[in-house]
């Protein structure tokens, strides 16, 4: 049984407030996740304009309202999280704990800081863009409206690397206190 080319990539997942927040804190990174040959796509609250992610190469989605999770062969290897939006929204900050518990994808948040429930369980990590990351990174900002330079290095937290096999369990992070909400 041959497999088809889309399930031998690997798949990124995004969640971010808006993609000009993508390109601002992210966009080196995407075009160079891009680049290497992973399926990206930015989920975001509400429609918005895609033009600034086509740049990087990412595909925009709307986040969905109550979706059932993908089935294991469409699971995104790796997920980054606004921490914007692990903060406020319930249905984010549900689903990143259960990936970061799980160990299922790679779970990297952003933003301007680290989620402060998680401090002490996530490291900074600062990933410096390929030039070519940083020339399309600086037109994907214009294209989104953003007067910024697209800098050196773009700042993520991720759990650090295991040394032996250490787990996050689930009595280690802080418990949900968040009411379920929908859409």
């Amino acid at each position: 049984m041959a497999a088809r080319v889309s399930e031998l990539r690997y798949r990124l997942a995004i969640v971010a407030p808006t993609p000009a927040a993508v390109v601002e804190y992210l966009g080196g990174w995407v075009f160079d996740q891009v680049l290497a040959g992973w399926d990206t796509t930015v989920f975001v609250p509400t429609a918005a304009d895609p033009r600034p992610l086509s740049i990087l190469g990412a595909e925009l989605a709307e986040l969905p309202c109550d979706a059932p999770p993908p089935a294991p062969e469409a699971r995104p290897h790796a997920v980054a999280v606004a921490t914007e939006l692990f903060e406020i929204d319930p249905r984010v900050h549900k689903s990143a704990l259960a990936t970061l518990t799980s160990g299922r994808s790679d779970l990297t948040f952003w933003g301007p800081g680290r989620p402060a429930e998680l401090g002490a369980v996530l490291a900074q990590r600062d990933f410096v863009p390929s030039l070519a990351a940083r020339a399309f990174k600086a037109r994907a900002l214009a294209a989104a409206g953003l007067d910024r330079s697209a800098g050196a290095a773009e700042r993520r937290y991720t759990k650090p690397p295991a040394v032996g096999r250490r787990s996050i369990r689930r009595s280690a992070l802080p418990p949900d206190s968040r009411a379920s909400q929908s859409c």
